[in-house]
């Protein structure tokens, strides 16, 4: 009878561990992607007021890439004028991006999604300029995929010492 309430006493324990952790893994996968938008917004803010020329400056490109942040700087009608990490002339029309969308209706737009220019998930912030562009900063999130298989792991080591 002893044996039976342990075992049953172990399973609750296990399943409330990992219910436990499952629910910090979304609540800090929250809070690190809206950090994440904090700072790409911030980015942007500084990076608006820069000439073209600037951005295209290899030191500043080589760090661009160093920090997986991409800028994107798009016409009123979705033509890529300028971008840090690929031929704009190669680039489709970017209009139907929601958060170009977003942006040319509400001053800045964000949005999460695959990028086939990366190939990894990004985290795109884009805002709306005075002459009607968008520029758009983007965070490749390979580090939030690496955060959410540590914390997998932990959680499986976790559960197994209980």
């Amino acid at each position: 009878m002893k044996k039976k309430i342990n075992i049953h006493f172990i399973t609750v324990s296990a399943f409330a561990v990992l219910i436990t952790a499952l629910a910090s893994m979304l609540l800090f996968y929250g809070i690190f992607q809206d950090q994440v938008f904090d700072d790409i917004r911030a980015y942007a803010h500084v990076i608006q007021p820069l000439d073209k020329q600037f951005w295209e400056q290899e030191t500043h490109l080589l760090r661009l890439e160093e920090d997986g942040l991409r800028i994107t700087l798009i016409a009123e009608n979705g033509t890529v004028k300028y971008d840090s990490s690929m031929d704009e002339g190669q680039m489709d029309n970017h209009s139907r991006r929601p958060e170009i969308q977003e942006a040319l209706k509400k001053g800045e737009g964000t949005a999460i999604r695959w990028s086939a220019t990366s190939s990894l998930h990004t985290l795109y912030y884009a805002q709306r300029l005075p002459d009607g562009a968008v520029l758009r900063v983007g965070k490749d999130s390979q580090n939030i995929a690496q955060i959410l298989r540590h914390m997998a792991v932990l959680v499986v080591a976790l559960s197994l010492v209980i």
